[in-house]
């Protein structure tokens, strides 16, 4: 759909500013499709949003790394046999309330007695049993917050951990590329509540802990970055918001490949639903016009090839850039350059977008 768009243009050619007049152009650009989704009101995990405090986000921290762990490492929990996602939602309760570590131990111990002693494996080895990528199990063993007598129970479940094959992931071509096929995709929800908002960062932390190659290499502790995330999730209360936490978490891994798909109207508002008629590009770290949506003679006119864009409805692209920069995923800054104007930059829900 086409919408009047007023641009007060202020572009640098050859180091001076010229001012154009406000001009009507009837051109403006529709980048995504709106789709409506319903919530079936019954998918609730029973966990409210709530502040969590700082022993609640180290509790949250370790029972994230305690439920991933079992998945992909408790034979029991591998062959399916469990609605994971829902002994997730059982948990929580007494790991938010625990008071300190020696409650939050007893809380996992106590969910631990609740599954099969797995037998002694003589030929297993104490390693991630699905991947070669060197494991990374926090604070779960050796990490100085659980109990020894708990450690080493976890110590044993890898130590015997005999699984050729899991529910949760499955392995494509020589490459052997993970596929998470059978995990729920919960399509209905449009504002998950607390816990589900939990369960979708806990998920997307253990197949990155687990399954990504260049998890020691993004540029931070993957264990910080879950309870730096912890907090945001749990804010999170919102459609918008939730996008937003998610995007964040996404860009963590620093690699162009993580990218949020979603095209709803929540998700047109936050990067906004009309672009400028003109394409733009960072050049030596400015913002230039390169290109054009519409190639009418007014629109070539007013925005010359080469123009630079020094601001945005009164943002400097300095500003914009800060503003941006952690929802993007990418794996260089150059990239991260290159992807930001479509996705963000020239992008707004107004139709009066001024640019400078």
């Amino acid at each position: 759909m086409c919408k009047s768009i007023i641009l007060l243009l202020i572009v640098n050619i050859n180091g001076f500013f010229l001012v154009d007049s406000k001009a009507s152009i009837n051109h403006s650009h529709s980048l995504e499709k709106h789709v409506a989704y319903t919530i079936n009101k019954s998918e609730q995990s029973g966990i409210n949003t709530f502040v969590a405090t700082q022993q609640q986000v180290v509790n949250l921290s370790i029972a994230a790394q305690f439920w991933g762990f079992l998945k992909y490492h408790h034979p029991a929990v591998a062959k399916g046999d469990f609605n994971w996602d829902a002994k997730l939602f059982e948990l929580l309760p007494s790991i938010i309330a625990s008071k300190n570590n020696v409650e939050l131990g007893q809380s996992l111990d106590a969910f631990l007695n609740k599954l099969s002693q797995i037998p002694v494996c003589k030929s297993c080895k104490s390693k991630n049993p699905l991947s070669e990528i060197k494991p990374n199990y926090g604070y779960l063993i050796n990490g100085g917050i659980l109990s020894k007598p708990l450690e080493e129970r976890l110590q044993y479940i890898l130590t015997n951990a005999d699984i050729k094959e899991n529910h949760y992931v499955t392995f494509k071509g020589s490459a052997g590329n993970p596929l998470f096929s059978n995990e729920i995709a919960y399509e209905s929800m449009v504002t998950p509540d607390a816990g589900y908002r939990l369960l979708s960062l806990f998920r997307y932390w253990n197949m990155v802990n687990y399954f990504f190659p260049y998890r020691d290499i993004i540029g931070a502790d993957w264990n910080d970055v879950l309870k730096e995330m912890i907090p945001d999730f749990l804010a999170a209360d919102s459609q918008g918001k939730y996008i937003i936490s998610t995007m964040k978490m996404l860009a963590k891994i620093n690699d162009t490949h993580a990218y949020f798909y979603g095209p709803n109207e929540a998700t047109s508002k936050i990067r906004g639903k009309n672009t400028l008629p003109f394409r733009v590009k960072f050049v030596e770290d400015k913002l230039v016009v390169y290109d054009y949506f519409d190639t009418a003679d007014s629109i070539k006119t007013r925005f010359k090839l080469g123009d630079e864009i020094t601001e945005i409805n009164g943002e400097k692209i300095t500003d914009l850039i800060k503003k941006y920069e952690g929802l993007v995923a990418a794996s260089n800054y150059d990239t991260k350059l290159r992807n930001l104007p479509l996705a963000f930059l020239a992008r707004s829900n107004d139709t009066n977008l001024h640019t400078g």
